[in-house]
This record gives C-alpha cells, sequence and structure tokens, in this order.
C-alpha cells in the first residue's frame, strides 16, 4: 500500500512539473523571429476621387458655400466643379458645409472626407469643424497650396442616408481662396 501512495505521490509531481513547463515555454514561443527592426523605402497610396465614389453603395459629395449674416450662417450656393474659387472677404474666415449621401443601399460605412488642396497665398491655414465634432487644426502652405487635408474622419454614413459635415477655414490672406477636390476614404 505504501508502495502505491509513492508511486501516485511520484507519479502526480511529475504531471505537475510537465505541466509547468508546458505553461511556461507555450506561453513565451513566438512564432516568428525577434529581429531589430530595420528602415525600409516607405511607399504611400494616395487615391484621389472627386465628387462621385462607388463602393459600399453609391456616395455623393456636395459642398455648399455659407454666408454669414449677423452670425447666422446661411448655405445656399453649392460649391461645384466650376466655381472652386472664393473670393477674398474682409472677416477672413469661410463658412462650408459638405453633405455625404449614401444612395445606393451599400450598408452603413465609416469614412473619411479629404480635401485634395486648397491654394493659399499664407504659410498656414486653419480649418475648424464644428459638427459633427469641435476641431480646430493649423496645416501647412507650401509652394502656395495646402494638400491632402482631413477635413473629418470617421463619419458614419448610413444606407440611404446622409451626413452633415460643417466646417471654416480661417485665411489671412489677401488672395482669393480655391477650393480643389473632395474625396473620401473607407475607415
Amino acid at each position: 500500500m505504501k508502495k502505491e501512495i509513492s508511486f501516485v505521490r511520484l507519479l502526480s509531481i511529475i504531471a505537475i512539473l510537465l505541466l509547468t513547463v508546458i505553461m511556461a515555454v507555450t506561453s513565451t514561443f513566438a512564432w516568428y523571429p525577434r529581429t531589430s527592426s530595420e528602415t525600409d523605402e516607405m511607399r504611400i497610396f494616395r487615391d484621389r476621387r472627386s465628387l462621385t465614389v462607388v463602393g459600399h453603395g453609391k456616395k455623393e459629395i456636395t459642398t455648399y458655400i455659407g454666408a454669414n449674416d449677423n452670425g447666422h450662417v446661411t448655405y445656399d450656393e453649392v460649391l461645384s466643379a466650376s466655381n472652386r474659387v472664393i473670393p477674398h472677404n474682409d472677416e477672413n474666415i469661410y463658412y462650408f458645409k459638405t453633405v455625404i449621401t449614401e444612395s445606393g443601399n451599400g450598408g452603413a460605412a465609416p469614412v473619411s472626407l479629404y480635401v485634395d488642396s486648397i491654394k493659399a497665398s499664407t504659410a498656414t491655414i486653419q480649418i475648424g469643424l464644428t459638427g459633427p465634432e469641435k476641431t480646430y487644426k493649423a496645416y501647412p502652405v507650401a509652394s502656395g497650396y495646402a494638400s491632402d487635408i482631413c477635413i473629418e474622419d470617421n463619419i458614419i454614413v448610413e444606407s440611404n442616408g446622409s451626413v452633415e459635415v460643417y466646417w471654416f477655414i480661417n485665411y489671412t490672406g489677401t488672395t482669393e481662396l480655391q477650393i480643389g477636390n473632395f474625396y473620401y476614404f473607407y475607415n
């Protein structure tokens, strides 16, 4: 009887040690070699599309120019492909409303709204967002253009729905402002 108890005890100790070794090895094992990071040539993908992009359904981007009347901004004029030059105003603030409409029953999708370029005569322009969130950011102007500007990111566009993005540009330059093409990326 005493031999049976010592054999069972020895077998349980071996099983516990084997289980401990297996747990320690498998939790620290890596399938990939641990090499130091190396700097390689970076490749940047830029996809520029304007006004209508087909992906998850059909989304159209329409931007309206706002006019400030004593603190009340109205958006009546559409910023069309042929009308991208905004004359200089004394207020130095230019208001816009961009509507992203999904009309192809493609389902809800998060997107980011971009403008490919803004022509300006200053070193920086400031873009503020008043809806759906509130942000304010400065963008550098190089060779007369600010490029690839993210107006808003992570906008959820519902199936057969639309989202309105209210934004403005604070521009202290003396020449007119020229807005480039709008495009978006799926997040």
